[in-house]
């Protein structure tokens, strides 16, 4: 789930590493060594450099860091892994979490990891036992801090509980704006440009909205989309109101992707399904990409005859075959961080 140029003000303190001395690893039984699924703690990961990008990619989609520090020879870790594994907490990580496993036990940069830990207060019981997380804002300072034992069941003392773990990422997760608030900042700027606003209706773990996302994303498409049309993305789970707006423009859409061009009013003046119509959703047969085309020219700002033809032919390019798959417009979760192999000899 992970991976301007500013260096994140992070500042190592050297102190109390020595007093979190790494046990030695325990021996792998024949089960253990063949077990290939990944550890959830990557031996990989090396900061402040990797928490450094983190937090870079946080910042560009109003998200937060979540790091989780740990051992993968803690006899709890596969009980941690489950907690965090449950479908409602790997849908809330997915909006608003970018998420780092970070190994202070093992590897050439634990030792390292391990001392920006302690210097960020991080609350690390000595032997490692239990994990512990942090969440850092786009600045890389860090918000909140907690030991996993906080998350213990009251029922099940041996387990962690997925909804105390639920209520900790919740309770810190950053604020979004509403969906009419994104459409009013740009309705703002596109009077100021004499541009319309493209406000496209996004809903988190469908495939086409994703492969529309990716389309406008890519530089020629993205110029001229934006030459003529501010572009604003309102999600479904993000952005309260999303679906109050997206029914009084289109009451009986069907299917993701949807997307309304507004002029600089507020009014609309095209929708990817208009009323008695087929959605064009993502523009793969020329008559879908005949119509994306028209769409984006009923604006205030109108395609040029040979804008019009540069942005078929790119969108021509990016067919997917004649009849795509239609979309499903249901979430779906993110896929489950792997469970590691029992860590018991």
């Amino acid at each position: 789930m992970l991976r301007i140029v500013r260096v994140v003000p992070l500042v190592l303190v050297a102190l109390g590493a020595a007093a979190f001395a790494q046990p030695t690893s325990k021996p792998q039984t024949r089960s253990q060594a063949v077990d290939t699924r990944p550890a959830p703690f990557d031996e990989r990961v090396a900061l402040p450099m990797d928490l450094t990008s983190a937090c870079q990619r946080a910042g560009a989609a109003n998200q937060r860091v979540l790091v989780i520090w740990g051992r993968n020879d803690s006899e709890r870790i596969t009980k941690l892994v489950a907690a965090v594994n449950l479908p409602d907490n790997l849908k809330l990580l997915a909006l608003d979490y970018q998420v780092l496993w970070v190994n202070i036990a093992q590897g050439p940069n634990a030792a390292r990891n391990l001392e920006l830990a302690v210097a960020l207060g991080v609350e690390i019981s000595k032997d490692a036992e239990h994990a512990a997380m942090s969440i850092h804002g786009p600045d890389g300072l860090p918000v909140a801090r907690t030991g996993v034992d906080s998350f213990g069941d009251t029922e099940r003392p041996s387990n962690y509980s997925p909804l105390r773990f639920q209520d900790f990422i919740s309770a810190h997760k950053p604020r979004q704006p509403a969906a009419q608030q994104l459409i009013d900042d740009a309705l703002a700027s596109a009077k100021a440009r004499n541009k319309a606003v493209l406000v496209r209706f996004y809903e988190l773990g469908d495939e086409w909205a994703d492969k529309f996302e990716a389309l406008l994303a890519q530089p020629e498409i993205l110029k001229l989309v934006s030459a003529h049309a501010i572009p604003v993305r309102a999600h479904v789970q993000r952005n309260p109101g999303t679906m109050d707006l997206l029914a009084r423009f289109m009451p009986k859409a069907e299917s993701y992707p949807l997307y309304v061009l507004l002029d600089a009013d507020g009014k609309a003046v095209a929708m990817s399904q208009p009323e008695g119509e087929a959605n064009i959703g993502y523009p793969t047969d020329d008559q879908e990409i005949a119509r994306f085309v028209e769409l984006l020219s009923a604006g205030p700002s109108k395609l040029s005859t040979a804008e019009a033809s540069g942005l078929t032919a790119l969108l021509q390019a990016q067919r997917r075959g004649p009849s795509p798959l239609p979309p499903v417009p249901l979430s779906r979760p993110s896929p489950p961080i792997p469970v590691p192999a029992d860590s018991k000899p």
